[in-house]
């Protein structure tokens, strides 16, 4: 009888043991695609948003460079015009470009983590093609 019972109580812990030990393994979620335009226009409104939508940490900060760079462009412009009163204009034009760079570099960061996870949209093969008979001018190319 006592053998039983302990066969049964190391049953149960090798059990408990191996539930535990398979609910402690982490799983991690499946990438989602990210859309290009988002990401532009994210960046477009707030620098480097773009890019913490796409999640771009291989180099950790850059989101927030691209934010203080362009908070930095900003903020010279706005001292030059308020208290020398010229070149606020030179670089709000750079705190311009710097904007339009990280909308691109955003959307550029998009495209290539929809590529490394093979998220990229499916074209269909053969749109707008007409059969005809050979030596006849279809309406599109047809894929073969």
């Amino acid at each position: 009888m006592i053998k039983k019972v302990c066969i049964m109580m190391v049953v149960v812990l090798v059990i408990t043991f191996v539930g535990q030990a398979a609910l402690a393994v982490e799983v991690e979620p499946a990438p989602t695609r990210k859309e290009p335009l988002i990401a532009g226009v994210a960046s477009l409104i707030i620098p480097g948003l773009g890019q913490a939508y796409v999640q771009d940490w291989e180099f950790s900060g850059k989101p927030i460079t691209h934010f203080a760079v362009s908070v930095g462009l900003y903020t010279v412009g706005w001292v030059l015009a308020f208290t020398v009163g010229y070149g606020s204009g030179l670089a709000w034009l750079a705190g311009g470009l710097w904007t339009l760079y990280s909308a691109i570099d955003a959307v550029s960061e998009a495209n290539k983590y929809n590529a490394k996870y093979h998220l990229s949209e499916v074209k269909p093969q053969n749109t707008y093609s007409l059969n005809l008979p050979q030596g006849v001018i279809s309406l599109g190319s047809v894929q073969r």
